[in-house]
């Protein structure tokens, strides 16, 4: 047997099953009788403490399998009474596929933690070695039951690189939500939904699990309406909210208004598609260029604070007049916005047809281009 000794089974116990493993008389004995072993216990209940380790340690009923298929096996190689067919052959292919993984002397939880200490080491396994093979196997190797304290173990392995920006945690539940078990999946979206920490870090990156998470209309509200809005990428998380339908057509505009007062669009063509076909560019269109006070003295650092959205929008969307003459007043005062000057006017160098619309309706309307945006002279 390959692996270390079980730390409470005795040493004399361990070296006596090696050797007769190793008599080739005994040895296909000493496997069945090795893999029936249960743990040896004292006490009950609550008190109820393991004195002696198995030599693998197996559910109950994955040894009554073994034991099961031992004596079909028989049945084949002695001629036995029972009938052997086809269908005990493929229902063996069957059973082997689903737990050989398992029955490991660490178990096949263990054996399986393991193997991702060694693929998160990157002395050991290089950077970009698919993952796919080894989560592959959490279905054959992890009982349903150990599930939830696998993912606990698994994510400690995972943060113990340092995984600052969770590039690798969100990479290992993707591959995860990827898998074809649907209860290896359903798991991890149970633990997920039990910690949002992950789950948002998670959702920043895909927000189109939102869809698997099976909640009810009241929590999708409460999520976009408490959660998702201190999100760095609430813009991308929004759009993928209307492109799932989890948002009812009722509340569209209401959301729409709420997520224009981050006064963001956004640099993805499909969210942008979807955002423009729900309304709301006419929502952020209020919030940028009609609502804001400015006469207040430091409008100007406002203009800072949002210079990304300013750009954006006149980038992705239709201009007219009235963002015309609003922009060329604000970069024409003394105290100015040096960051929305800097971004428009890069985006005027970058963009021919976005530079000569802007100065088309500038001529046309006799709006005076400040100096602030050299590209447009």
């Amino acid at each position: 047997m390959a692996g270390n000794k079980p730390p409470l089974l005795p040493q004399q116990k361990w070296l006596d099953k090696l050797a007769a493993l190793r008599n080739e008389d005994l040895w296909e004995a000493e496997v069945f009788s090795a893999l029936q072993k249960k743990e040896t216990t004292t006490g009950s209940g609550s008190s109820r403490t393991r004195t002696e380790d198995p030599f693998f340690p197996l559910s109950d009923g994955l040894r009554q399998q073994i034991a099961y298929w031992k004596d079909r096996r028989n049945d084949c190689a002695h001629n036995k009474d029972n009938i052997i067919v086809a269908g005990h052959i493929e229902a063996f292919w069957t059973f082997m596929i689903s737990n050989l993984p398992k029955i490991t002397i660490e178990g096949g939880m263990a054996s399986l933690l393991n193997q991702l200490t060694v693929y998160y080491d990157h002395n050991q396994t290089p950077e970009g070695t698919p993952l796919t093979p080894l989560v592959s196997s959490i279905y054959s190797s992890v009982d349903q039951t150990e599930l939830p304290y696998f993912w606990n173990e698994a994510f400690k392995i995972i943060e113990a690189t340092y995984d600052w920006s969770y590039k690798s945690r969100n990479g290992f539940i993707f591959e995860i939500l990827k898998l074809p078990a649907i209860s290896v999946k359903e798991s991890m979206l149970d633990y997920l939904k039990s910690d949002h920490d992950k789950l948002f870090h998670y959702i920043d990156e895909y927000p189109e699990v939102i869809q698997l998470l099976n909640y009810t209309s009241q929590e999708i509200r409460k999520l976009w309406k408490t959660q998702i809005l201190q999100r760095n990428s609430c813009i991308k998380i929004y759009a993928s909210l209307l492109r799932n339908n989890l948002i009812p057509a009722n509340e569209i505009q209401e959301a729409n208004d709420f997520f224009a007062t981050e006064k963001r669009y956004s640099d993805d063509p499909l969210d942008r598609e979807i955002l423009r076909h729900n309304g709301y560019d006419r929502a952020l269109y209020q919030k940028l260029f009609v609502e804001p006070d400015r006469s207040y003295y430091k409008f100007w650092n406002t203009l800072n604070n949002d210079s990304t959205g300013y750009r954006q929008y006149i980038e992705y969307l239709p201009i007219n007049k009235e963002i015309v003459q609003f922009v060329c007043e604000e970069l024409s005062k003394s105290w100015f916005s040096f960051y929305l000057a800097q971004g428009l006017d890069s985006l005027f160098q970058n963009n021919v047809s976005k530079k000569q619309e802007f100065r088309n309706i500038a001529i046309a309307e006799s709006i005076v281009i400040p100096d602030k945006l050299p590209s447009l002279k």
